[in-house]
């Protein structure tokens, strides 16, 4: 008399980012640190325009080389409330990105630094 072999699960996958694809474990989180002007100004119009420039910078990226991805930019204009996705400081934005990407937006003129996280 045989038993039936029981079906073992598959291991379970990292959950990834919104909008990812599974098995992208290229992709880090970083903060863009920005100079001059825009890391001093904190109202609206120019937190608005930090992270438009993240955003534009990640666009371009992309259309040039299709190999790179940025899947989440969030601004950040208020102190330290600590998590990911929560506000850190003015004149940063927070980027999950290929290194590859944050080294492009690295080289821009208006930004200090990118740290990864």
């Amino acid at each position: 008399m045989t038993t039936a072999r029981r079906r073992s699960n598959p291991p379970l996958q990292p959950v990834g980012l919104p909008g990812s694809k599974p098995g992208r474990a290229d992709m880090h989180h970083y903060t863009v640190v920005f100079k001059g002007s825009a890391a001093k100004e904190n109202t609206g119009k120019e937190a608005a325009g930090r992270a438009a420039f993240v955003n534009e910078r990640v666009r371009k990226t992309a259309n040039d080389l299709e190999s790179l991805r940025a899947l989440v930019t969030r601004e950040h204009l208020q102190g330290e409330l600590g998590g990911f996705g929560e506000p850190t400081a003015f004149g940063m934005v927070e980027l999950v990105a290929t290194p590859r990407l944050a080294a492009r937006i690295e080289r821009a003129a208006r930004v200090k630094a990118v740290i990864a996280e």
